[in-house]
């Protein structure tokens, strides 16, 4: 029985393998498959076809480097495009922060400028202690009114998040 191909199982193996698990790049590059004497031209052949062959040979690896390179490339300008997108974010955080740290900052001057040490105790507050703060403002109104200050956190509530 005469085999088909003129590769070695190894080589069909191993190509067919690669190409089964996406890695066409881990298979050898610098060489077709096959015997180098399929590669290159016989020494009995004549100068014009070893010219020839050479000729492609040249211009296949040409075009392999070519592909290659430009895939590497294209990975690095993705690579690089989102570098810069996370540069231009810090950046932005980092001008937000700093007009946040300059808007608390002025209000507390403001506040103590006022002489109102309640004004100024609630320009120290946190969002959160701010929440409390009023919330219990309303429960204390609404006890006031007779009302069920659970119903007034509710209607609070639902204007807040719903």
């Amino acid at each position: 029985m005469q085999r088909i191909s003129p590769f070695t199982i190894a080589e069909e193996m191993l190509q067919n393998a690669s190409a089964q698990q996406n890695q066409r790049g881990m298979t050898r590059t610098s060489a077709p498959l096959g015997p180098q004497a399929m590669a290159a031209p016989s020494p009995y052949t004549d100068v014009r076809a070893a010219d020839d062959a050479q000729a492609y040979n040249n211009s296949r690896m040409m075009e392999q480097n070519v592909n290659q390179n430009t895939f590497t490339a294209m990975q690095q300008a993705g690579v690089d495009a989102k570098r810069g997108i996370q540069k231009e974010q810090l950046a932005l955080d980092n001008q937000e922060y700093k007009a946040n740290a300059l808007l608390t900052q002025r209000t507390g001057e403001v506040l103590s400028m006022m002489n109102s040490p309640a004004t100024l105790a609630m320009g120290n507050m946190s969002p959160l202690q701010m929440d409390a703060f009023r919330a219990d403002i309303a429960t204390g109104k609404a006890m006031a009114m007779g009302v069920n200050p659970d119903l007034v956190m509710n209607q609070v509530n639902e204007q807040r998040y719903g």
